[in-house]
């Protein structure tokens, strides 16, 4: 037990506020889910007591998210139903940060990956291993039809619990994704107990 609460988990939860929602699809079609959480995030930020926000689909252990399979582009594809399968999290250019995820190679998400610009992705190190020999930043992936450029490698996170090994995720930028469901991320200039 004592192993467990000692171990890593690829990201640093001390300090972080959380709280999701999920879009009525009544009221919000797809191209409207990022431009809303873009909008709550930038009114996050105008408060001088927030240091930083940001947003994803899915929070690291919360035992559920989105998922895909992808092929590499360039390289014989995987045979029909071995594609392998990552965990897929949309994000905002300032989520990694916030969450203590560290940039291993390349770059994080800017404001600039929009839908104005080429699609990219980041990658965690268990992808960047087990697919990419470790060379992963320059390489492209596919989800079906548009490739998307490996611009960083970035920390595993444990999704399911120290005890378990970190899942292969692929993170998007939130500009050119998108999801229902959001997850705000903030860390605030005051103490826990006064945020």
């Amino acid at each position: 037990f004592i192993r467990l609460t000692r171990a890593e988990l690829g990201f640093e939860p001390d300090g972080v506020m959380t709280v999701g929602t999920i879009l009525p699809l009544s009221h919000y079609q797809p191209p409207e889910w990022a431009p809303f959480f873009q909008r709550v995030i930038d009114r996050l930020e105008a408060d001088p007591a927030i240091e930083m926000a940001g947003s994803t689909n899915v929070l690291p252990l919360t035992g559920f998210g989105e998922s895909g399979s992808f092929q590499i582009e360039g390289r014989d594809p995987f045979p029909e139903g071995e594609a392998p399968e990552v965990n897929l999290r949309f994000v905002s250019p300032r989520y990694l940060e916030i969450m203590g995820i560290g940039v291993l190679e390349g770059r994080p998400f800017a404001a600039s990956d929009d839908t104005t610009s080429a699609r990219v992705v980041i990658v965690s190190q268990a992808v960047a291993r087990t697919f990419l020999s470790g060379r992963a930043v320059g390489e492209a992936i596919r989800f079906g039809d548009a490739p998307l450029q490996i611009v960083g490698v970035v920390d595993n996170v444990h999704d399911n619990g120290p005890a378990r090994d970190a899942p292969l995720t692929v993170y998007l930028p939130l500009a050119q994704s998108g999801s229902p469901v959001g997850f705000f991320t903030v860390r605030s200039r005051l103490p826990a107990a006064d945020a």
